[in-house]
């Protein structure tokens, strides 16, 4: 079950139900750069991260995806933007707060 490096917040029901994803760390020169860069604005230590590390799509903006069929995919060149501060195991009680840093999409 993947679990975003960044929020903690794993494959379940619920988040199924908002449609959230999960993508692995982009392996482009130049933008795979901009991902650890974000992990680092986010406090989060890179050399604990995995091949298999992922983080989850409320990183990003709406319009970082391309939606194809029923699928939404990221556009090749997209940089995770958003930071978002939850509790692990609060669910609805603690409400997330979302934080948009600067735009370091290239596309």
């Amino acid at each position: 079950m993947p679990s975003c490096f960044i929020c903690s917040r794993t494959r379940n029901a619920e988040s199924k139900k908002g449609n959230i994803s999960f993508h692995r760390i982009s392996k482009k020169d130049g933008i795979r750069e901009q991902w650890l860069e974000f992990f680092k604005e986010c406090g989060k230590d890179i050399s604990t991260m995995k091949l298999t590390s992922a983080i989850c799509s409320e990183h990003f903006k709406p319009d970082d995806f391309m939606k194809y069929l029923r699928n939404k995919t990221l556009h090749e060149n997209a940089v995770p933007s958003i930071v978002v501060n939850r509790l692990k195991y609060a669910k609805k009680a603690v409400p997330e707060v979302l934080k948009q840093l600067t735009n370091h999409s290239i596309y």
